[in-house]
């Protein structure tokens, strides 16, 4: 959590426009901010986990691209070829 004192000095105008440092509007955290949302990423996190971000979903695997396990594939699958009688 940002002290009081922090987030008093970030919401006036600074001198200097390279001084601005973009807070979560939450928890006021500096680091690991996404301006699209205006939040942090533990923020968002939570949000998007509980449903309260429209349009953001968690991404999901298909199971139409399986991939094998090592145990179904043969030295052909992998590319070798057995090169007996050289």
């Amino acid at each position: 959590m940002a002290t009081t004192a922090k987030i008093a000095k970030e919401a006036k105008t600074p001198k200097y426009k390279i001084r601005l440092r973009n807070r979560c509007r939450l928890c006021g955290r500096p680091r690991a901010y996404m301006r699209k949302f205006a939040m942090c990423r533990l923020c968002f996190r939570k949000f998007a986990l509980e449903g309260d971000i429209t349009g953001v979903t968690k991404s999901l695997v298909s199971n139409t691209t399986q991939i094998p396990s090592p145990n179904d594939l043969s030295l052909h699958d992998l590319g070798f070829e057995l090169g007996i009688g050289i």
